[in-house]
């Protein structure tokens, strides 16, 4: 990840923080010698797909765009089976049943989704018994959003909470799109109902999307890796609080 002077500082932290505990879901997939296939749901221009490409027989990326897979399909899988599709996941997730080691929905994408109870559900009807799953949500409860500051915030992406809207910040451009937030308890009650088993909650990351850019414009690079150390270890400390930006779901189905 590179942060850098960058107004996206909180993002790039929360990717790191997401990737790792997808690759603790991997671990545990990899010690059980459960490793077939692995579905990227809403999979945009392929960047989990291919960062969990290398541990699976199978990888498939699912996203509603065609922009977004024609992306995808021209990076390099360097020989590994990924394969991208343009599907509509509101309708339900193209595989069969009982054949998927691990589902993904990363960056809040399951935040996106018109009817969550009717994914979960698909989830679980498409994972093989202790299959793992790794659900991003926006939180509702963020600080960011009970705290009125008059700077841009450190992510590439926020929640308008009175039209349930995502405003997304992409160089001079801002892009709206349609993402409702959730709370942990509405998100931990909806896990429940669908009958997958719920390993860990954390939300992420708290106090960083708050604070100014100019607070990350670092340019000694020893400054900024002792910045990012700082940041990490603060914000694993505030996960349990329920005031991150992210809410973090990882799990199994039973």
């Amino acid at each position: 990840d590179n942060y850098g002077p960058s107004a996206d500082f909180a993002t790039a932290l929360y990717m790191r923080h997401e990737n790792e505990a997808i690759a603790r879901e991997v671990g545990t997939l990899r010690n059980a010698g459960n490793l077939d296939l692995v579905l990227d749901l809403g999979c945009a221009t392929g960047r989990v797909a291919l960062m969990l490409a290398p541990a699976f027989n199978y990888t498939i990326g699912y996203d509603i765009s065609p922009h977004m897979i024609a992306e995808a399909r021209k990076k390099k899988t360097h020989g590994f089976n990924v394969k991208f599709k343009e599907a509509d996941l509101e309708t339900g997730i193209p595989a069969e049943s009982d054949s998927v080691s691990l589902v993904v929905m990363n960056l809040g994408t399951a935040s996106d989704i018109h009817d969550l109870r009717k994914i979960l559900a698909a989830t679980k009807r498409v994972l093989k018994k202790d299959g793992r799953f790794v659900f991003s949500f926006y939180n509702s409860n963020a600080l960011l959003y009970r705290w009125y500051a008059p700077w841009p915030a450190s992510l590439k992406a926020e929640i308008n909470l009175d039209t349930h809207c995502l405003n997304v910040r992409l160089k001079d451009k801002l892009f709206t799109i349609h993402a409702r937030p959730y709370s942990v308890r509405d998100v931990k009650k909806m896990f429940a109902e669908s009958g997958l088993s719920i390993g860990s909650v954390k939300t992420y990351p708290t106090i960083t999307p708050i604070l100014p850019s100019e607070f990350f414009d670092e340019q000694d690079p020893k400054k900024e890796e002792e910045m990012v150390a700082s940041a990490e270890e603060l914000e694993s400390k505030l996960a349990d609080l329920e005031k991150g930006a992210y809410i973090l779901v990882t799990g199994r189905k039973p």
